[in-house]
């Protein structure tokens, strides 16, 4: 886009790049190459300016020190701060763990007891069976020997009455 500055010379036209941007308004657009400082032709009519423009850059200078160091004091303590979070969680999960371990050998426990008296009824009923049957051997070493001697005493009533017998025949 072309403009004209004047209707007298049309050879001099100037283009919108080529127009000089008001100071102000360059601020505006990129702060970044805006000029900071004074330019020296201010700063030689005002001195007392410069001074105080120089102290309040080092008061400024000073500020922004304080403020990156307290910037890394708290970063320091957020760290702290999440470390203790990570050490939390680790306890916690240590905690549930014991938790964990204690239901377990509580579970355990409990069956050990359960088996324990299984083990005891059982021990009970073996010892029962066992008593029973030491009773029922002895009763058969009871039986056997009552047998026997009742053998013997129809063994002995059988021989005297051979005798009687034979006694009687002998009569």
């Amino acid at each position: 886009m072309n403009i004209s500055l004047s209707q007298k010379n049309p050879e001099e036209e100037v283009t919108a790049r080529d127009r000089v941007i008001p100071h102000s308004i360059q601020k505006e657009k990129n702060p970044q190459d805006a000029d900071v400082t004074p330019s020296p032709s201010i700063a030689n009519k005002f001195p007392s300016e410069k001074s105080n423009s120089s102290a309040s850059l080092k008061a400024m200078k000073k500020k922004c020190h304080e403020i990156t160091k307290l910037q890394k004091l708290i970063q320091a303590e957020d760290d702290k701060i999440a470390q203790l979070e990570n050490e939390l969680v680790l306890a916690q999960q240590k905690e549930d763990d014991i938790m964990k371990r204690i239901h377990e050998l509580e579970k355990q426990s409990r069956m050990m007891e359960q088996q324990e008296l299984s083990d005891d009824e059982a021990s009970l009923v073996s010892r029962r069976a066992c008593d029973s049957s030491i009773d029922r051997e002895q009763l058969f070493l009871q039986l056997a020997s009552r047998d026997r001697a009742i053998k013997a005493m129809e063994d002995a009533l059988a021989e005297n009455l051979k005798k009687m017998q034979e006694i009687e025949i002998t009569k």
